[in-house]
């Protein structure tokens, strides 16, 4: 191979042909027109409602449990988000919120990857990086939900813009953004080593000699680490003082870096990055074959004595950087849709100057041809978001069950009131434990080194279960405490409250209520109840505790429910069970 091979003057002095051009502008335009629509109708994931919920709680002010579902992913999109969500009522609209604030970082991602690829390539594959990007559908759905990885993309993506730009205070705010990344979550530590990585390969390979090299990896180290030092000091003295220091250390990084790297809990992710290349073929394909060039060119090739070497060390830089992640994406162990965000700038990049170089290659293909195949390929890549965009459309039914059920939820309660489902997906409303009951939960659970469920729900006295597929993951006692202490009311939706029946022999009984609370009292004639010696009402207030239910003959049946559930009108939707959290990951 030789450095002819690989014109970097040529690719940067290129234009477009005026339609091509025009209809990547009008496809980026309808792009960031339209997702301005999914986070209001996109089916909600579990993480999305949990990270909301404890923004919310942070907000009021509350005390945060100290559990590996709060600090695993790092506490800072928590922190981030508590912003945009003070004083929150309404849990969907607050959610809808929140989304829409980490969309609008899904636009800084996309202005940074725009920007890095016109510096080091050119303003046409600036472009084509921009339609890229907007057209890789793990991007198109995943940024606008409310998830670490995105926000720590955010960051990555300035980082690498920056880190491409040669003066002192650039490399320091890559150490300060690669920190900000690294502080919202652990994963981000795949960034910083492509940082490192890049910066010494291609020192090594395009530098006039080693001396030279080396002196350049010392200083942009040292700048880096004073930046990311600020960024990172800064955050961890907050924790420090007002947090237990050892346990978030343990939780947040002993405990990360097994589930990265040598946890088994969530098997079968590597189906997910199958599925995000069988989706973006063009794109993954593209983007690893300019990786490996951008690679293979500094190996082969004496760039120390070339006229470009500027320009070459660049490619050099983010064939490395792009190398880097590719590996620690197929090697993480926790492959979940989300994780691919991390390599949507650089394979944006990479891809599009692979496309770009369709005009620059190939003396036998003329100009008007090479231009049908590109617009060919432009037309293939559309296709993938297009048919993600319908898929979102098909799905408003199953986000329209999610917020009918927060809805009566929240109606049913107040804001001071806990909620029982494993999740958080009321988010105005506490969570009856404290931590989220994913598969990892379940699975260190097992080990005994999680608190028991049964002492949390005495402890908050939820008024309201939300059935959902975390049920499974309680134990036979949990889910016959919970049958004993709450009562059907719509879907999935189970109110706190009993139901006794009596015969002519035994009319006296004594409950147990869970809840201090507002009750109503449903039997035939409530003239003949009697709670505690006195005569029943319609509503009452009962205490939590043990109360003596005694009943005339000929009442056998008396139901102690929730009172705002009696009151309350039901939904229009029909009474049925629903899956929630239908297809999350697809």
């Amino acid at each position: 191979m030789t450095i002819t091979s690989f014109q970097l003057n040529r690719i940067r002095r290129i234009s477009l042909p005026e339609p091509l051009s025009g209809i990547l502008i009008i496809l980026i335009a309808a792009s960031l027109i339209t997702r301005w629509y999914l986070p209001a109708i996109g089916p909600a994931i579990m993480d999305e409602f949990t990270d909301t919920q404890l923004a919310c709680q942070l907000a009021k002010g509350a005390e945060l449990y100290y559990d590996g579902s709060f600090f695993f992913r790092m506490p800072f999109l928590e922190h981030f988000l508590s912003w945009f969500c003070n004083g929150a009522q309404d849990s969907f609209a607050t959610l809808v919120v929140a989304r829409q604030v980490m969309l609008s970082g899904s636009m800084v991602i996309m202005f940074f990857t725009y920007l890095t690829a016109r510096r080091v390539f050119g303003s046409v594959v600036g472009l084509l990086a921009l339609f890229m990007l907007c057209t890789y559908t793990t991007f198109l759905d995943r940024s606008f939900h409310v998830r670490a990885d995105l926000l720590s993309t955010v960051f990555a993506s300035g980082a690498l813009f920056f880190a491409t730009l040669s003066r002192r205070f650039a490399t320091i705010l890559t150490g300060v953004l690669l920190g900000f990344a690294i502080i919202t979550t652990q994963k981000a530590i795949y960034f910083v080593l492509a940082f490192a990585v890049a910066l010494i390969f291609c020192s090594l390979t395009c530098e006039r000699n080693f001396k030279t090299a080396f002196r350049v990896i010392v200083k942009k180290t040292f700048l880096s680490i004073v930046g990311f030092l600020v960024c990172t000091g800064l955050y961890f003295s907050f924790i420090y003082f007002n947090w237990d220091y050892d346990i978030f250390f343990s939780k947040v990084f002993v405990d990360a870096f097994e589930a990265g790297i040598t946890s088994h809990v969530y098997t079968g992710t590597w189906a997910y990055l199958k599925l995000t290349i069988q989706r973006n073929p063009v794109i993954w394909f593209l983007g690893v074959y300019s990786i490996a060039i951008a690679i293979l060119i500094p190996l082969v090739a004496k760039l120390r004595f070339c006229e470009n070497r500027k320009q070459y060390k660049l490619l050099a830089f983010i064939g490395a950087w792009g190398s880097v992640q590719l590996f620690f994406t197929a090697y993480h162990t926790v492959k979940f849709p989300y994780f691919f965000l991390n390599v949507a700038p650089i394979l944006a990049i990479t891809s599009s100057l692979a496309l770009v170089q369709l005009f620059t290659f190939s003396v036998f293909v003329r100009s008007w041809q090479k231009t049908i195949i590109v617009i060919g390929l432009v037309v293939v890549i559309s296709y993938f978001p297009i048919k993600r965009h319908l898929f979102h459309l098909e799905n408003r039914e199953k986000t329209a069950i999610q917020k009918v059920v927060i809805s009566r939820v929240e109606s049913l309660t107040t804001v001071d009131d806990a909620v029982l489902d494993g999740v958080g997906m009321v988010v105005s409303r506490k969570k009856a434990t404290p931590y989220s009951m994913t598969s990892r939960w379940h699975a260190r659970r097992q080990t005994g080194q999680y608190e028991d469920v049964l002492r949390w729900i005495e402890r908050t006295e939820p008024k309201i279960f939300i059935h959902n597929y975390r049920y499974d993951k309680f134990s036979v006692d949990e889910r016959e405490y919970i049958s004993e202490n709450f009562i059907h009311d719509w879907a999935n939706i189970w109110v706190v409250g009993k139901q006794i029946t009596f015969s002519r022999k035994v009319t006296k009984k004594s409950i147990n209520l869970l809840t201090n609370t507002q009750y109503a009292v449903l039997c035939g004639d409530i003239s003949k109840v009697f709670i505690d010696g006195s005569s029943a009402k319609k509503i009452m207030k009962l205490q939590s505790g043990y109360h003596l239910i005694q009943v005339e003959y000929p009442v056998n049946k008396v139901t102690i429910i929730l009172a705002s559930a009696y009151t309350q009108k039901k939904p229009d939707f029909p009474d049925r069970h629903y899956k929630l959290f239908p297809s999350y990951y697809e």
